[in-house]
């Protein structure tokens, strides 16, 4: 009857299923990067021939990497304890 009906690509029935979504996404996203970083780090060490500085990059790359890592963990936790203490999903 000349309607147009669009499904949706996301599949949120709420804000919340969206927001988690994304969150979800992004998480993904952050642990793929993480472990590329790190191999970057590894190539940094391989390629170092016993230069202090770059072997001293290739730590900070893991350090940070590492952190990163830890606060993008801490922080998926929070959202999983706060939904559960809300009674959400």
């Amino acid at each position: 009857s000349g309607l147009i009906c669009i499904e949706n690509p996301i599949n949120a029935t709420s804000f919340e299923a969206l927001a988690s979504s994304i969150t979800d996404f992004l998480f993904i996203v952050a642990l793929a990067l993480s472990s590329v970083t790190i191999v970057i780090a590894g190539y940094y060490f391989v390629t170092a021939s016993g230069d202090p500085k770059k072997v001293e990059a290739a730590k900070k790359i893991i350090l940070y990497t590492l952190i990163g890592l830890g606060i993008i963990m801490f922080a998926k936790a929070i959202t999983s304890i706060l939904k559960l203490v809300m009674g959400l999903k």
